[in-house]
């Protein structure tokens, strides 16, 4: 049962680019040699982190993947918005045929495979990355928008004074492609808050009525309803 595990982690590996076909066979001939076992002898030719994540995977049932030095092309980032990526952790490194590779640190998150092929109109093929893998990464493929999310995002309470020099979505650190791109809740009470903001409201009342939800704004110390 070892030996069938360890041959399947050792084809994982393979199948998934983290050895090449000249370390593959390397690592056979070591493991036929010296009959250390399979993790022992990929040990010698991967790092402890790589080796984890290819066990992790084999684990799921699902590809895995190494993202140093990947920088997908913008076609293909620009299917996700940098804020869905970073919140997510994921990030889409390959488009074939309709179908979108996403680089996953939750491989088998059903909900968000689902709301990615919703946002991206493509099948999402998931593959495991390291997560630390993913974020230096999104920074390497979205540029200053993703850097930006990863060291400022919103900061503080969004209130009178906190939001007082902020005029506009750019000033949340968040872009009008990221809101439509990315349909969340989250987003759209983003969208809120901002709007609010704009307007110079006190107050947010949302409030729930058979079949519509109404939102209306305190400015000036009246009640506003909103569109």
């Amino acid at each position: 049962m070892r030996n069938a595990v360890g041959k399947s982690l050792v084809q994982q590996m393979l199948d998934s680019h983290i050895i090449s076909e000249d370390e593959h066979q390397q690592v056979l001939e070591e493991i036929e040699t010296t009959g250390v076992t399979h993790t022992q002898a990929l040990s010698k030719f991967v790092d402890s982190k790589s080796l984890a994540l290819a066990k992790q995977a084999l684990e799921y049932g699902v590809s895995c993947t190494l993202l140093e030095g990947v920088i997908p092309e913008s076609e293909i980032t620009e299917r996700v918005s940098a804020s869905f990526a970073y919140r997510n952790k994921v990030l889409p490194i390959r488009l074939s045929e309709g179908t979108l590779t996403v680089a996953m640190a939750d491989a088998l998150d059903v909900r968000l495979i689902d709301e990615m092929r919703l946002v991206t109109e493509c099948e999402i093929e998931p593959v495991l990355a390291d997560e630390g893998d993913i974020e230096a990464a999104i920074i390497r493929a979205y540029g200053k928008t993703a850097a930006a999310i990863l060291s400022e995002g919103i900061k503080g309470p969004v209130g009178a004074v906190a939001t007082l020099e902020r005029e506009t979505i750019d000033d949340f650190g968040i872009g009008e492609q990221d809101l439509s791109q990315d349909p969340t809740v989250v987003n759209a009470v983003d969208q809120i808050i901002i709007d609010a903001v704009r307007l110079g409201a006190s107050d947010i009342h949302i409030e729930p009525f058979p079949g519509e939800l109404k939102i209306r704004y305190r400015i000036d110390g009246v009640l506003e309803d909103q569109p």
